[in-house]
C-alpha cells in the first residue's frame, strides 16, 4: 500500500475544525432545459468564489460539457478556489493520460487541483455504448486506473504496469506539476470494492450517494473504516467527503428522498450535525425550486440562496 498522506493534503486551505464547502459549475441543464453557455458557467464560477466556497467542481458525464475543456477556463476566471472534476470517470480516458492532464492542469491553475476519480455507472448506462466506451468489468478497470494514476503522480521512478486492462512500460508524465507527489486524489466510493481502492490510494473518499443527515454520515464512515481496516490503514488518515442535495423551499414537502430539506436555519443546523458526525467536506447541489432532477443545476438565483448558508458554515 502507498504511504498514507496527511489530512492536510486533502485541500490547500481548509482549516481542520471547519466543514469544507464545494459546489458545481453547472455544465448540464435542469430537466427540459438546455445546458448553460460559457458566459453563464463563468458567472457561477466567479460567484462561487465570491461567496467563499472552498472548492468548485465540474462533472464528467456524457452529454455534459467536457470537464477538461471547462476547467482551465474556470481556473483563469478565478484565483483562490480549489478546482477539479468530481469525479473523472476512469472508463473514459487512459490513466496515463489522466495523470499527465492532472499535472498540466495543476500547473495552469497554480496548484489548485483536487483530482476526483470514480467508476462511472458502467453497463447500465446506455450512453457508454452509444459513445463507444467499454463498460465491461468497469470496477476492475477503475481499480487499475486509480493505482496507475496515483503512482504516476506520486512516484519518481518510471512505472511499468502489467494488469488485466492496462499495460505500461516505463511510463512517466513529463514535465511534473508544481506540487511534489501531485495533487490530492479524492476517490468516489460507496461499496466494498470501490472503498478498498479508496483506502489504498485516496487522500479522501467521496461518498457516492447523497447524504441526508448525521446518521447517513455515521453509517458511511463505518463502511470506510472497515475498508481501511482491510487495507491496513488508519481511518483517521482518510477524510470523509460527500454531497447533499438541498431543497430550500420545503412548503410542499420533499420531492426526493435523497434531499436535505428545510429553510436556511434548518439546513445549516443539519450540515453542522453532519460535520460533527465526521463529514469533512460537503459538495452542495442547489438549483431552482422546479429543478426536480437528482443533481440540481446551480443558477444565479440559487447562488444567492446558497450564499448565507456558506457564510454561516464558515463562521
Amino acid at each position: 500500500m502507498a504511504a498514507a498522506r496527511t489530512i492536510r493534503r486533502m485541500t490547500n486551505s481548509l482549516p481542520p475544525d471547519r466543514l469544507g464547502i464545494g459546489a458545481y459549475v453547472p455544465t448540464w441543464g435542469a430537466p427540459g432545459k438546455p445546458a448553460p453557455r460559457w458566459a453563464d458557467m463563468r458567472e457561477i464560477a466567479v460567484g462561487l468564489e465570491q461567496i467563499g466556497v472552498d472548492s468548485v467542481w465540474v462533472a464528467d458525464e456524457p452529454g455534459f460539457w467536457e470537464p477538461w475543456s471547462i476547467l482551465p477556463a474556470v481556473a483563469e476566471a478565478t484565483s483562490k478556489v480549489e478546482l477539479g472534476p468530481l469525479v473523472m470517470c476512469t472508463g473514459y480516458r487512459p490513466p496515463a493520460m489522466v495523470a499527465s492532464m492532472a499535472e498540466s492542469f495543476d500547473e495552469v491553475s497554480g496548484g489548485r487541483l483536487i483530482m476526483g476519480l470514480g467508476t462511472g455507472v458502467g453497463p447500465t448506462d446506455k450512453r457508454w455504448a452509444q459513445l463507444g466506451y467499454d463498460s465491461e468489468k468497469h470496477i476492475g478497470r477503475f481499480a487499475e486506473a486509480v493505482e496507475i494514476t496515483a503512482r504516476l503522480l506520486r512516484e519518481d521512478e518510471p512505472l511499468t504496469f502489467d494488469g488485466q486492462f492496462f499495460h505500461l512500460a516505463g511510463a512517466k508524465p513529463k514535465p511534473q506539476g508544481p506540487r511534489p507527489g501531485g495533487p490530492p486524489l479524492w476517490i468516489a466510493a460507496g461499496q466494498p470494492r470501490t472503498l478498498s481502492v479508496a483506502a489504498r490510494w485516496g487522500d479522501a473518499v467521496n461518498w457516492t450517494e447523497n447524504l441526508t443527515g448525521a446518521e447517513s454520515v455515521k453509517a458511511a464512515i463505518a463502511a470506510v473504516a472497515e475498508a481501511c481496516e482491510g487495507a491496513g490503514r488508519d481511518p483517521s488518515t482518510l477524510p470523509f467527503t460527500g454531497c447533499v442535495r438541498l431543497e430550500l423551499d420545503a412548503s410542499a414537502g420533499a420531492t426526493r428522498e435523497d434531499s436535505l430539506v428545510g429553510d436556511d436555519v434548518e439546513v445549516i443546523a443539519k450540515l453542522q450535525e453532519m460535520h460533527a458526525a465526521g463529514l469533512r467536506h460537503v459538495t452542495i447541489f442547489s438549483g431552482e425550486a422546479d429543478d426536480t432532477g437528482p443533481f440540481p443545476a446551480l443558477t444565479s438565483e440559487a447562488l444567492d440562496q446558497l450564499a448565507p448558508i456558506v457564510d454561516a458554515l464558515k463562521g
